[in-house]
């Protein structure tokens, strides 16, 4: 199966976990409810009309959340919104090797720092303290507005992480 189909079909069932999940959380469960598939179907439609694809496999399915047990750097800060997020980098010779990300915060926020430690493996330190952002949210595609904070904050982050080590970034 080639990876686009497959990639596919793993966030369907991805979709069809949340939203099981979702509904049961409310009392709704597909074996009580004649209307379940119906519900299941909407609350996928408006989850795919706020978030891209790429979004919703990052939060749905976080690879790089988690404090690792070492690090050249890191860096962490609470926003205005109550989110925490700690951006861990492991670097050599100027290059990003390793990134991870832990936040306390929604679906967003998750999306947000997950997309941001995707960008940066394989960038130079230089390259990644330019980031904004704008080029955060450019890379998750469809995402809510009232959301895009978590992009800044997540930049932030690792704006301060590469402080630590002698980058000099500009935090916005």
């Amino acid at each position: 199966m080639p990876t686009e189909e497959k990639s596919a079909v793993d966030l369907d069932k991805l979709l069809a976990k949340w939203a099981r999940d979702r509904l049961g959380d409310i009392g709704v469960w597909e074996s009580v409810h004649d209307q379940f598939e119906k519900w299941s179907a909407k609350i996928i439609s408006d989850l795919k009309e706020t978030y891209s694809d790429i979004a919703i496999r990052l939060f749905l399915n976080p690879v790089d959340m988690g404090k690792p047990e070492d690090y050249t750097a890191s860096a962490v800060i609470k926003g205005e919104c109550g989110d925490t997020i700690g951006i861990y980098l492991r670097t050599d010779k100027g290059i990003i090797k390793e990134a991870f990300f832990t936040t306390d915060g929604c679906e967003s926020s998750v999306a947000a720092c997950g997309g941001l430690v995707e960008m940066i493996k394989g960038m130079s330190e230089e390259d990644a303290a330019g980031l904004c952002g704008w080029d955060v949210l450019e890379y998750l595609g469809v995402f809510p507005e009232d959301s895009a904070h978590c992009c800044l904050l997540a930049v932030n982050t690792l704006k301060k992480a590469l402080g630590a080590i002698g980058a000099s970034p500009s935090i916005q």
